[in-house]
C-alpha cells in the first residue's frame, strides 16, 4: 500500500510528541488507516538545531515552497501555532489542494475562521 506523504510545519514539543508516539503506535495505527504514514518533510526554523529526535527519514526545510511544490504531499500539519505565517501557509497548502490539519486548538478557530472565506481567492 502505498504511504500517506506528510508534511509537519513545526517540530517543538507538538511535532515531537506527534512523530514519537506514531513510532509508538506505528503498527496500531497503520492498521486502523490501512496506510503507513511517511513524515517526508519537517518545515523548520533552522536545519542545524540540535533536537531531541531522529528525524533521518525526513527531510527538514526552512522553505515552505519545496512542501508546496512536491506533488506527492498528500497531508499538511500545521503545529507552529499562531496566526503568521500559519495562515499563510495553510492557505497555500488549501490552494495546492493538500489536506490540512490543524492541531492547536487556540489557533485553529482562527485560521479557519479567516480561510474559509479567502482561500480560493487570488
Amino acid at each position: 500500500m502505498k504511504p500517506l506523504n506528510v508534511a509537519v510545519l513545526g517540530i517543538g514539543n507538538v511535532g515531537t510528541g506527534l512523530i514519537e508516539t506514531y513510532r509508538l503506535n506505528k503498527v496500531k495505527v497503520d492498521g486502523q488507516t490501512n496506510q503507513p504514514f511517511n513524515f517526508k518533510y519537517i518545515l523548520v526554523n533552522s536545519i542545524d538545531k540540535l533536537r531531541t529526535i531522529d528525524l533521518k527519514d525526513s527531510i527538514l526545510t526552512t522553505d515552505f515552497q519545496d512542501i508546496i511544490q512536491d506533488d506527492s504531499i498528500d497531508v499538511v500539519i500545521e503545529l507552529i501555532g499562531g496566526l503568521h505565517p500559519a495562515f499563510d501557509y495553510m492557505k497555500k497548502s488549501i490552494r495546492s489542494w493538500k489536506t490540512c490539519n490543524y492541531c492547536k486548538q487556540s489557533c485553529n478557530c482562527n485560521i479557519w475562521a479567516r480561510i474559509t472565506p479567502n482561500c480560493f481567492r487570488q
